[in-house]
């Protein structure tokens, strides 16, 4: 694991976890750290929301056949593997990535990038801190804009929403955000 000062990082803490889109295949993972007031988004599909709601809420149902997740809790404590920490480290097009902050028999090892989706679920069974770099948050957290309405970055936001946003923007005839929305679209291809 890297050097974890004080300062350069924080602890963050899944606040609420909705869903964002109306075919209810998209949801919001919402990140608060743990010492402030700034909250990260994170784009989740439905199947690990509703298994992050789940794990968060800690509802075992016997009947529910057990997840990856808990899969590799069984296969890390077998092998003395602890998961120390899930670190936020990058948004593009859409997707927030995490490092996993792995460690054997002393010796500790990192899984890079991986999708902040599956970090949160496995964070929230392995029962480990998130983390973020308070650069990256400083350039990631959703800002209000006005009482209850928040902006979040454009890279925060998935293609699909902004295909949806540009449409909006043209019926709506705001073409200068529809030229932006265009321009992010067509830098993701």
């Amino acid at each position: 694991m890297e050097e974890n000062t004080e300062q350069s990082y924080k602890y963050l803490q899944v606040s609420n976890v909705s869903q964002c889109s109306k075919e209810g295949n998209a949801y919001l993972a919402i990140l608060k750290e743990t010492d402030g007031e700034r909250m990260l988004p994170v784009l989740m599909e439905r199947q690990d929301a509703l298994l992050l709601l789940l794990k968060m809420k800690k509802v075992f149902i016997a009947a529910t056949p057990i997840d990856f997740s808990d899969i590799m809790l069984g296969v890390f404590n077998n092998f003395s593997i602890r998961l120390r920490e899930v670190r936020i480290c990058a948004v593009r097009g859409g997707v927030t990535y995490c490092h996993l902050y792995c460690e054997q028999y002393g010796e500790r090892k990192v899984i890079s990038y991986c999708r902040a989706s599956n970090g949160l679920v496995l964070a929230a069974t392995f029962k480990c801190p998130i983390t973020i770099h308070e650069e990256l948050l400083n350039l990631q957290y959703m800002r209000e804009v006005s009482d209850g309405t928040y902006s979040m970055p454009i890279n925060a936001v998935s293609k699909e929403a902004l295909e949806e946003a540009l449409k909006r923007a043209i019926e709506t005839e705001n073409y200068e955000l529809a030229s932006l929305l265009r321009d992010e679209i067509q830098r993701r291809k």
